[in-house]
């Protein structure tokens, strides 16, 4: 799980090149990939509105 995470969190950080790297978006992001990816659709929800909070905190 630890290398399959690590793998995400590299592509995630590619895609997202203006969210700093340890910011708790990307781990909000993370999250909800792997909730999706596991058919967890009710969970990936919160996860989701987590990642746009944190995001907007980014946006000026």
């Amino acid at each position: 799980m630890k290398i399959f995470a690590g793998l995400i969190r590299l592509l995630i950080i590619k895609l997202f090149p203006n969210i700093p790297a340890s910011h708790q978006a990307i781990s909000a992001i993370i999250l909800n990939i792997a909730a999706n990816v596991l058919g967890l659709g009710n969970a990936a929800t919160p996860m989701g509105l987590k990642a746009m909070t944190e995001m907007d905190k980014l946006n000026p």
